[in-house]
């Protein structure tokens, strides 16, 4: 009779043949079946992923707004392009891509440092520098470019367009990254939207050590993460890139954190009469805006470079069919409206010492007006980039900022042989 501790190796060694039968026969182990079930989810984690960066980095492709490849929270200017970002701007009157550069704006690379004897002019501005709603080679930045340098091949005009920007949110960015382009001269370009912005950017607003607006700070949202971390996933994740802009969207930390203007702020305001704005309501607007401008005024002339403040006209202002109907959903009435701030801002251009130029006269002049105006949108059409971009080439050329190539040889050669006449006459 076998001994009971004989059994018992017998029968442990009859359960472990069972368990081997069990795995030939495709069974596992509970233990096994855990880490199986645990690869199973991290690889289905990690496809979904891969399969949302596709979508998100070609979502562009698809007839639909996609600007959240291409907005980003700045440091300095509340917010800007991603370098290289694309998106795309679709509604009834356009269907656009936006395709950003190395410096996040919408235009070819810009060389750092600047090639020698470039003659560049920086344009800054809003959405309508952005070129809203228009291809490239329509874009005022564009246009410009291409009559300037039949004067001189050497102009390069670069674009620094973003869309709901400010003077104040301008003047961040220049102050950061502008200065760094070297330009020979500045447009700045001033929207009737300009002074709703700064109104609302003022409250993330940080002065430099003389008390003048600095920057523009980014906007805090709730579930932030980490600086290093949210910038390192900025710039390789396209899914986190529209992650973020939802956050911002839905869970900033204050109502300044996210957005271009309060709502009760009246976006228009600098258009409208004296009858619904006394002026004293009036100036009293202006005054975030103007000292952005004596603040970049004072940069300019430090540096030495020539520069002016560009006014363009809204459609109500120059033509009754202009921004038709578009311009109803502003409040504006049938008609043209008097250009109260033209009026307004020729003064202070004069007061604050602003080197100013208006197009009022260029678009009112138009035989048709309102081709030059999107009628529900309000932006510029390819023909208003069209007629801005020959007047303001026609005003820069006047001030000399650009000079035909060979004009300072000529100048050179005629005063050399002037010289050499006078010798003679001797």
């Amino acid at each position: 009779m076998e001994s009971p501790g004989v059994l018992m190796d017998v029968e442990r060694d009859r359960e472990g043949k069972e368990e081997k039968r069990e795995g030939l026969d495709g069974r596992t182990s509970p233990r096994r079946s855990v880490i199986g079930t645990v690869l199973k989810s991290v690889f289905s984690v990690l496809l979904t992923l891969v399969l949302l960066e596709l979508v998100c980095r070609f979502f562009y492709f698809v007839p639909v707004t996609a600007r959240g490849g291409v907005f980003r929270r700045d440091a300095v200017a509340d917010h800007s392009h991603y370098p290289y970002g694309i998106g795309r701007m679709v509604n009834p009157e356009f269907d656009v891509v936006l395709r950003m550069n190395n410096i996040g704006m919408r235009d070819d690379d810009i060389a750092i440092p600047k090639p020698p004897g470039r003659k560049r002019i920086l344009v800054i501005g809003d959405s309508f520098m952005e070129g809203w709603g228009v291809q490239r080679g329509e874009m005022f930045t564009d246009r410009l470019e291409k009559l300037l340098k039949r004067e001189n091949p050497d102009a390069e005009v670069v674009a620094a367009g973003v869309a709901s920007w400010s003077t104040l949110t301008e003047l961040g960015w220049f102050r950061r990254n502008g200065k760094r382009l070297q330009p020979d001269a500045v447009l700045l370009m001033l929207d009737t939207t300009d002074v709703a912005g700064d109104s609302f950017y003022a409250h993330r607003l940080v002065r430099d050590g003389r008390g003048r607006p600095l920057l523009i700070r980014r906007g805090e949202r709730y579930l932030e993460l980490p600086l290093p971390i949210h910038e390192f996933l900025c710039r390789v994740s396209y899914t986190y890139r529209v992650f973020d802009r939802i956050m911002i969207k839905k869970l900033p930390k204050t109502k300044w954190d996210y957005g271009y203007w309060d709502d009760g702020d009246d976006v228009w305001l600098p258009a409208r009469p004296p009858e619904e704005v006394p002026q004293e309501k009036y100036e009293q607007a202006w005054s975030l805006t103007r000292e952005a401008l004596r603040t970049f005024r004072d940069l300019l002339d430090e540096e030495g470079i020539p520069w002016m403040v560009v006014q363009y006209p809204i459609g109500a202002e120059v033509d009754t069919d202009a921004w038709m109907p578009g311009r109803h959903t502003a409040d504006f009435p049938d008609g043209i409206i008097a250009p109260r701030r033209f009026e307004y801002f020729s003064r202070v251009a004069k007061e604050d010492r602003l080197p100013y130029f208006s197009l009022f006269e260029a678009f009112s002049k138009d035989k048709r007006p309102a081709r030059l105006y999107l009628p529900r949108d309000g932006h510029w059409s390819a023909a208003g980039h069209e007629v801005a971009a020959r007047a303001v080439a026609a005003e820069i050329l006047r001030r000399g900022w650009i000079r035909k190539e060979n004009e300072g040889k000529e100048k050179g050669e005629n005063a050399e042989e002037e010289r050499e006449n006078a010798k003679g006459e001797r």
